[in-house]
């Protein structure tokens, strides 16, 4: 499954009372912070300009009222984890007669009490240190929609002053800047390792050749790519009418170049045991070992793969072969219509499957049978 991880910061400054105390809050979320495989919401506070300042409780509201299946857990304040309170009560969380008492004062200023969540960090008095930072987990039975739950929700915060001149803040969410939380955001994953064989290899192995494809070697080339091959008498195994095997062999360039990097295109896309996968670095490697460009060798894969996955599928190699013979656009696959190449690019198609075949190999003794 895709990470995904998402930030959201803003500052609360003194709304009320004699402290202009600062705090940021930071709610991060989309992600599993319980080991229950299920999103939570993590939100941490930190006391930015008063040393001297003690933060002691959070109080805020769930849009909706939506507490039900919401737990708060891995409470901290400085950083260590404590015997700290939390309370869960649909609009009742207020210091108020008669409602579900915090243990910090929720009135003053313009809260917006009562509440539906308070979490006490430490008392009154400073008896039990200054908490400058805390932080607690939101989870649920069910995976967290953060911006659900918390867009524009209410929060209130109560501070005290330990300094020689007393004082004490109760801050809330700022109005006029409501919480916006942004949405979850897709980590791309990490670019695959591609896996391929050289035309040598697949010549060596015939066997494998065989067991990956579930071609008879002695298939002929032209019945499988459904072009006509041009055909040579200069080099050993390359005629107008090659075998896979003698495609594997075709010596020289131009179209033996062709037919001899295609069909190990070919059992390199059909194998389950590689991937045939566009990795930019591996390629720029390969691209150094054969000595191709790898700006041009890019773009024409980026032709040859015409749905856009960075994988070379058996229908594209087919389909890239016969958009060089034939003079015609060529629909191949069902839905793949190929109209990038012609005859005078076949020394393009071949550098690019070359390069393609010379990414990292698979040792052979690792092939399943």
């Amino acid at each position: 499954m895709t990470a995904r991880t998402t930030n959201y910061t803003f500052d609360y400054k003194a709304t009320s009372d004699s402290a202009p105390e600062s705090i940021r809050a930071t709610f991060e979320y989309c992600q599993d912070f319980t080991g229950d495989g299920l999103d939570d919401v993590k939100v941490s506070f930190s006391v930015l300009n008063d040393l001297k300042a003690d933060l002691v409780g959070v109080a805020f509201s769930v849009n909706k009222d939506a507490v039900s299946g919401l737990s708060i857990s891995q409470i901290t304040a400085n950083g260590a984890a404590g015997p700290y309170a939390a309370l869960i009560d649909a609009n009742r969380i207020s210091d108020n007669p008669g409602m579900t008492d915090p243990g910090f004062s929720t009135t003053g200023g313009t809260s917006e009490e009562p509440y539906d969540i308070g979490i006490k960090f430490g008392s009154l008095g400073a008896n039990d240190g200054v908490v400058q930072n805390a932080s607690f987990v939101i989870s649920g039975t069910t995976a967290l929609d953060a911006e659900a739950l918390f867009d524009s929700s209410d929060w209130w915060l109560r501070l005290q002053s330990t300094g020689t001149g007393g004082g004490s803040a109760k801050i809330q969410d700022d109005p006029n800047h409501p919480i916006d939380l942004l949405p979850c955001v897709d980590e791309p994953p990490p670019p695959e390792h591609a896996l391929a064989q050289s035309p040598g290899f697949w010549k060596n192995h015939l066997d494998l050749f065989q067991q990956e494809t579930h071609l008879d070697p002695n298939t002929r080339y032209e019945t499988v790519f459904g072009v006509d091959v041009k055909g040579s008498t200069k080099v050993p195994y390359y005629s107008s009418d090659p075998t896979l095997s003698e495609a594997l062999s075709a010596q020289g360039g131009g179209e033996a170049a062709l037919l001899r990097s295609s069909t190990a295109a070919l059992a390199n896309s059909m194998s389950d045991d590689l991937n045939y996968y566009m990795n930019a670095d591996q390629l720029h490697e390969a691209a150094t070992l054969v000595g191709t460009n790898f700006d041009t060798v890019w773009n024409t894969l980026d032709k040859i793969d015409v749905n856009d996955d960075l994988h070379i599928s058996t229908d594209e190699v087919i389909g890239a072969v016969r958009d060089v013979y034939l003079s015609t656009p060529v629909s191949y696959g069902g839905i793949q219509t190929f109209n990038q190449f012609a005859w005078t690019d076949v020394g393009l198609v071949s550098s690019a499957f070359d390069t393609m075949n010379n990414m990292t190999h698979l040792d052979a003794t690792l092939f399943a049978a």
